[in-house]
This record gives structure tokens, C-alpha cells and sequence, in this order.
């Protein structure tokens, strides 16, 4: 029998993941950069992690994080999140979670939605003294792999909506090819690896980058496992699904809403007949909300099929 070398392994994966996303969109022009970019970072993801190219900046219980020896800007960061491998997935992935999380993020938005897996992405940074604020626009592609593993890739991109601002005194960022992975560890854990790797434009002196890598990367990490202890563990990543922006967005209404319904229930046990009246007016404009929520989301998904 012949074997697959892991190389030809993730060259397959790549083509299904570049096949999926042409077959979700005719007109999804990036399917050869998708393509590229699923391969290259399985490559650093799948690779062993070799002493000789990278070097430990941060070794803690949840969080190690690397810089690669040939590249100052290039991290490999590996975590251990609190909550499933879905839940981790889309925060980290959903752009506009992002300043939640990211003490270094000003804001980021969606440019453009190429189809319901491949995004293009704005994102600003604030300021490290005595450094510009910078900024970046980015394709970005999710997807479930066959072994069930959720990746993010992204990589820099130009756009007519997103113009250089370096008259306003903005330095525009290159990204190589860069994203995350989220693995199922246990039911309410996962693993997470992380490249960033990219050109910061302009001057940076070697005091901001040990920043970045000894302290707002760590920070950012301890601030993404906070946000998930307090959120629902999902039966399904969302994102890697391929939900609309809009979709999500009325999924997390929903949420809201069916926690403040379980609250009612709540009031139901304890309710006088004077208080009757009370819980009607609460619950009525709640109700009515789902309701709302649950057809819009079901004509969202009727256009997708």
C-alpha cells in the first residue's frame, strides 16, 4: 500500500476547502488564494515546533507564546480556552468581537462579504508610544476541516472601500498568511494555535515589539478566557457553518432573550394574582421578540438553500 505523505495530506485539504468555497459562490474570485492560504498555514500548523526556529517569550499554564527567530513580528501562540472548541471559534474569529478582547484594536468591521465563508476585513490599532496607529485589510476564510478542526486564515488584500490613510498619519500593515486553529480538548475546553506574522510598516523599536510579545498578546488571551466563562458552550461554530453576519447577530438576540424568558419563569413560581399583570406586561414584548427573531432567521436560511 502506498502511503500520504502529510504534505499531499494537506495539499487535498486545501483543494476541498478552495472547492467548497468556489461551489458556495460563482463569483468567488479568491478561491486560488483561499487554496493557498488553507495550505500554508496547515503546514505551520501540522509542523512540529522546532527550537531552532522559534523562541519561547511567554511559558505560562494556559498560554505559551513563540517568536519566530528569522521574523521580530511573526508569533506562534498556543492556548488553552475555556469553553468548546465552537465558542472559542467564533469569538476569536468574528472581527467584530475583536476589541472586546484585543486591548491593541481600535475597531474592525466587515468590507465586504464574498460568500458565507470568505470575508474581507478592515481593522485599526491604536497607538503604541512612541508608534503610529496602523491598520490592515484582510481576506479572511473560515472553515470546519474533515477531522473536524476549525480554522480562521487570513492574509492582506487591497480594496477600493479601504483607501491608504497614511496622509492621516495611519501606517498601513501587510499580513502574510496568518490565523488560528481551534481543537476539541475536553467539552468545555479546547486548544487554540495562532500565527501572526506580518510587516508593521514604518519604525518600530524593538521596546514595542517586546510589548506585544510579553504583555498585550498574554493580556489579550487572559481577556478572551474571561469573556468565555461567561458565555453559552455551542452545539456548532456559527461562523464555520457559514451563518450570515446578520444571522449571527439575531442568534445573539435570541440568546438574550431566552435568558430573560428563563428569568420569567422564575418570577412564574413566586407570582401573587396582584402580580399577574406585572409578568404579562414583561413577558409580552419578549415573546413577541423571539417571535420576530425566529422568522427572520428562518428567511435567512431559506435564501441559502
Amino acid at each position: 500500500m502506498t502511503s500520504i505523505s502529510p504534505q499531499t495530506s494537506i495539499t487535498a485539504t486545501a483543494e476541498k476547502v478552495a472547492l467548497t468555497a468556489d461551489s458556495d459562490s460563482q463569483n468567488n474570485i479568491f478561491k486560488n488564494d483561499i487554496k493557498d492560504m488553507v495550505e500554508g498555514i496547515l503546514k505551520v500548523f501540522d509542523s512540529p515546533l522546532d527550537p531552532n526556529e522559534w523562541e519561547s517569550t511567554v511559558d505560562n499554564d494556559d498560554i505559551q507564546i513563540y517568536q519566530n527567530k528569522r521574523s521580530q513580528c511573526c508569533f506562534r501562540i498556543h492556548a488553552s480556552l475555556q469553553n468548546c472548541a465552537e465558542s472559542c471559534f467564533d469569538l476569536l474569529s468574528d472581527p467584530m468581537e475583536r476589541p472586546k478582547w484585543d486591548e491593541l484594536c481600535e475597531f474592525a468591521r466587515v468590507v465586504e462579504e464574498v460568500d458565507k465563508f470568505t470575508r474581507i476585513v478592515y481593522v485599526r490599532m491604536k497607538p503604541v508610544w512612541p508608534t503610529s496607529a496602523r491598520d490592515v485589510v484582510l481576506l479572511s476564510h473560515v472553515t470546519k476541516l474533515p477531522d473536524g478542526r476549525l480554522l480562521n486564515v487570513t492574509k492582506s488584500i487591497t480594496h477600493p472601500d479601504c483607501p491608504d490613510l497614511s496622509s492621516e498619519g495611519i501606517v498601513r500593515m501587510e499580513a502574510g498568511i496568518a490565523g488560528q486553529i481551534c481543537i476539541k480538548s475536553t467539552s468545555n475546553r479546547c486548544k487554540l494555535i495562532q500565527i501572526a506574522d506580518g510587516d508593521l510598516g514604518g519604525w518600530i523599536p524593538k521596546s514595542v515589539i517586546k510589548f506585544v510579545a510579553t504583555k498585550a498578546l498574554p493580556n489579550s488571551f487572559k481577556a478572551v478566557n474571561k469573556i468565555l466563562c461567561k458565555i453559552e458552550q455551542k452545539e456548532k461554530s456559527h461562523l464555520a457553518e457559514g451563518e450570515s453576519t446578520e444571522e449571527v447577530d439575531l442568534l445573539k438576540e435570541l440568546a438574550v432573550l431566552k435568558s430573560r424568558v428563563n428569568k420569567l419563569e422564575e418570577m412564574v413560581e413566586s407570582l401573587t394574582p396582584s402580580g399577574i399583570q406585572l409578568f404579562i406586561g414583561h413577558a409580552t414584548p419578549i415573546v413577541a421578540g423571539i417571535t420576530a427573531i425566529a422568522t427572520a432567521i428562518s428567511i435567512f436560511r431559506s435564501r441559502r438553500q
